[in-house]
């Protein structure tokens, strides 16, 4: 069954598409310079929002430090943006299968002032995601 509905997580590296799931390669798991993580995860995230720009309406943004810090509303907001009523309980159960993984804040192990480019760091502001300014 295709779903009508795409739905981009990211920093979870999922997308769906109009008849088909893909699935890209899980960051954690590749030894990848710090630059180079950022690219990929630059240009997959920008190709999600271009895409996202002819589907008004049908395109869900989920955050992964959100999905990890408030489970239970995300996964919430999931199913009822894919118009899906699930019991109270079941919700539950599948935020608790949700957990924070031991990658958590990786890019606090990097100089991030000299691992990435001024036009990366100004790419990734377009997030909203902005390097601690702390040295």
């Amino acid at each position: 069954m295709a779903w009508p509905w795409p739905i981009h997580a990211t920093n979870a590296s999922c997308a769906c598409g109009e008849n088909h799931w893909a699935f890209t390669p899980t960051l954690t798991t590749m030894e990848w310079p710090p630059r180079d993580a950022l690219e990929y995860w630059l240009l997959a995230n920008e190709n999600a929002m271009r895409q996202s720009a002819a589907m008004p309406g049908q395109f869900l943004l989920v955050r992964f430090e959100e999905l990890c810090s408030a489970p239970f509303e995300q996964v919430s907001r999931i199913f009822s943006f894919l118009q899906l009523d699930l019991p109270l309980e079941r919700l539950h159960q599948l935020a608790a299968l949700i957990k924070t993984p031991t990658t958590w804040n990786r890019h606090t192990q990097h100089d991030w002032r000299n691992d990435f480019s001024q036009t990366q760091l100004e790419r990734l502001r377009a997030f909203d995601y902005i390097p601690e300014t702390s040295a």
